[in-house]
């Protein structure tokens, strides 16, 4: 387990959110951090099917894609939740944006790189364990420029369980200033991401999704606003299901900004308070020195029914003591 950092918003704007870029005090090294496992391999497939009791409940995708990403994603009674393409062409599916590839993390300017579309983020090193009930991953990576330089790595845990019908991947990532200063910049283009199947957006072709935010902020309203989770919802082959976001109070920068999109793209975004609040540009720059490490933890559930029948808020609530 990571170890976290807590931050309230008092805290974030003493320590300079809405002034110059600066490192957190509270950010970690990384070696206080979770060690990698000692079975990890450089030597891993393009593709692992992720399965629980002998049952595939998503792909992960490690070699040749920009980033690495779990796709597709299998929620309650096996339905596909997430958008295939553009792994795969699937009807209804729009063919917009091929960087939204399922359930993925990246951000669209790290020290001016857009890892969020242009840039890679390739994977070094994967390791897949299961046991009784839960699959778990552990990787590293590197965020790599098309010219070659690393700009920064990261250390990431996944881990998949049931939950009856429903299926909860808990989704736990370190980045680290390996090489140098870092700077995450203010830009709506991230960041813990989750692009859903047309069925699940409300608005286009098959739409019958609905967005709810812990706020009681719905559909176009959740946009760029903060809470502590999202939750869309709608109907596939007759059944409703829906996937909803946690953003773990322990998080930098909580409650985090929502970049909820009506066409089936919703991140969790910390860094985009230019687009989301129409402040000055930079306003939500977030320098790493070199060395330091942040921390981030996020839950999906994946579920049956619309958020009150899933007690997403109920839910949310026993995620914070963990």
């Amino acid at each position: 387990m990571f170890k976290t950092t807590t931050f309230t918003l008092a805290a974030v704007i003493a320590a300079g959110l809405c002034a110059n870029p600066a490192v957190r005090a509270n950010s970690t090294q990384p070696e206080d951090a979770m060690n990698l496992s000692k079975t990890e391999s450089t030597d891993f497939p393009s593709t692992i099917a992720l399965e629980i009791n002998g049952k595939t409940r998503a792909v992960l995708l490690l070699r040749g894609v920009p980033r690495p990403a779990l796709n597709p994603v299998y929620g309650p009674y096996g339905l596909v939740m997430t958008r295939l393409y553009p792994m795969e062409e699937r009807a209804h599916e729009k063919h917009d944006h091929t960087h939204h590839n399922g359930l993925w993390y990246a951000h669209g300017d790290v020290n001016g790189y857009d890892f969020w579309i242009k840039e890679d983020i390739k994977v070094t090193t994967c390791a897949v364990a299961t046991s009784d009930g839960a699959c778990s991953v552990k990787m590293h990576c590197d965020w790599t420029t098309h010219q070659g330089e690393t700009i920064c790595t990261d250390r990431r845990a996944i881990t998949l369980r049931d939950e009856g019908e429903d299926l909860i991947i808990d989704y736990e990532i370190e980045l680290i200033a390996s090489h140098g200063d870092v700077v995450f910049g203010d830009t709506k283009e991230g960041t813990m991401a989750l692009r859903l199947a047309p069925q699940l957006r409300h608005r286009g072709e098959a739409a019958t999704g609905a967005i709810l935010n812990s706020e009681g902020q719905s559909n176009d309203d959740a946009w760029g606003k903060r809470a502590n989770w999202v939750d869309d919802w709608g109907e596939i082959d007759g059944k409703t299901v829906g996937a909803a976001i946690f953003d773990h109070p322990d998080n930098p920068i909580h409650p985090t900004w929502w970049h909820a999109r009506d066409y089936g793209l919703f991140a969790a975004n910390p860094f985009g308070v230019h687009d989301f609040e129409k402040k000055p540009e930079g306003t939500g720059d977030y320098k790493l020195l070199s060395g330091h490490s942040l921390h981030f933890r996020y839950r999906f559930i994946f579920h049956v029914g619309d958020a009150q029948t899933a007690r997403i808020a109920e839910r949310y609530q026993a995620y914070t003591q963990e």
